[in-house]
């Protein structure tokens, strides 16, 4: 198997008239490809740098420009992006996956080939090396930079921001990680990573699709839960009402452990609707926030009571 460690560079609208917003919105358009290929021993054994002729956001953008060091015309000769792609995808070859420095990177390259028109059916399995960093060395419960891992790692680095640059960099990283455990397990590290940012003791992200927040609230798939200590079954209660796309609830398993148990609402990439429920280990000071949501909750729903019974038609 060969590791595709790459990174991009993308550059964005002028002002807000000009962002593209069909078939998806277009953040960024990317303007520089870097790749470095490693083999199962993380050697390296080729690169790829491949520069993009703007399509939508043909001109710089200051602030890019100012952090890239990449000008309008020095694009004027770039591949276009169906052509870069093209070269990027004979690069990655068979038998490969890609890896990235957080999550960022994947979610634009897949925004900039829909809006080319150009199917992802090709593009390997994908893993963020940033996460893998926190769990195996780092241990910070937060996103690391590539320049905090180099220092920390007492590695050298190229100048940032530059595509080919940063794919080096953090090909470097790579020789201190145990990529083929990481990745044979990478359920349990995204899960580790995912409860080590929130502070949560569990995270679960429901597979179902949701109409609406109140029809998820119903479901027993996100008001039972598996205890993070015990492993018994858990039940939540008290379901309240947080901010606009947040609830809370008590959760009790049946060897008494107690949580504060938070879902939170999220649209995808398609416009549904998914629900992501954390387990929060109980104490005084949650319980008081809780409390002090539930008195709020119920005050507006006693008020919303009294004003339908006052809207409805007396009966004669």
């Amino acid at each position: 198997m060969q590791y595709i460690v790459f990174d991009m560079e993308w550059n964005q609208p002028l002002c807000a008239d000009r962002l593209v917003k069909k078939p998806v919105v277009l953040h960024g358009e990317i303007i520089q490809f870097g790749a470095v290929k490693l083999n199962e021993q993380k050697e390296i054994t080729d690169t790829c740098n491949l520069f993009v002729k703007p399509k939508f956001y043909k001109k710089m953008h200051w602030s890019v420009s100012k952090l890239t060091h990449i000008k309008t015309e020095d694009l004027a000769s770039g591949y276009s992006f169906s052509e870069a792609i093209e070269k990027f995808r004979i690069f990655c070859g068979e038998d490969s996956v890609l890896c990235t420095w957080g999550p960022d990177d994947m979610g634009i390259l897949r925004d900039n080939m829909k809006v080319h028109g150009i199917g992802e059916q090709w593009l390997p399995k994908h893993y963020d090396l940033q996460m893998i960093y926190e769990i195996e060395l780092a241990k910070l419960n937060r996103q690391s930079s590539l320049e905090e891992a180099m220092e920390f790692l007492k590695e050298t680095p190229l100048p940032s921001h530059n595509a080919l640059n940063d794919a080096m960099n953090t090909a470097k990283v790579c020789k201190f990680l145990d990529l083929a455990s990481s990745l044979e397990h990478y359920d349990c590290v995204e899960k580790e990573f995912e409860c080590r940012l929130s502070g949560a003791e569990a995270v679960y992200h429901a597979e179902a699709v949701y109409s609406r927040r109140e029809k998820a609230l119903e479901d027993q798939a996100l008001l039972t839960f598996q205890c993070p200590y015990c492993q018994q079954q858990g039940t939540i209660s008290g379901v309240v009402f947080q901010n606009a796309n947040k609830y809370l609830g008590l959760g009790h398993c049946e060897q008494g452990h107690q949580f504060l148990t938070r879902f939170k609402f999220v649209r995808d990439d398609f416009g549904a609707l998914r629900a992501i429920r954390y387990l929060y280990s109980i104490n005084d000071e949650r319980m008081e926030y809780y409390r002090e949501k539930k008195m709020r909750h119920e005050k507006k729903q006693k008020k919303f009571q009294e004003r339908r019974k006052l809207r409805s038609p007396k009966k004669q």
